[in-house]
């Protein structure tokens, strides 16, 4: 049985400790979900999933951006500067 792969969402609501997806757009997680974010390269998760997570939290639509550029993009919505990795 193959195991599901983490999703990006889903890991940045436990790291900012929400107990709902829809608590993420709240303001007070932005700094949590900064540091969260930070600590992901770009490569940890699929290209698609970083896009969904630009359009769920930035309320937009899913963007064709690379991975790189989503969280580049998700990480200035957040009011953080990307972590060079």
């Amino acid at each position: 049985m193959r195991t599901q792969d983490p999703d990006l969402l889903e890991t940045l609501a436990a790291a900012a400790g929400c107990d709902y997806l829809s608590d993420l757009r709240l303001p007070a997680h932005r700094a949590a979900l900064r540091l969260a974010v930070q600590g992901c390269a770009a490569e940890d998760y699929p290209t698609r999933q970083w896009q969904e997570a630009l359009g769920y939290l930035c309320g937009a639509s899913p963007s064709s951006l690379p991975a790189d550029q989503a969280r580049e993009k998700l990480l200035g919505f957040l009011g953080g500067k990307p972590a060079r990795r």
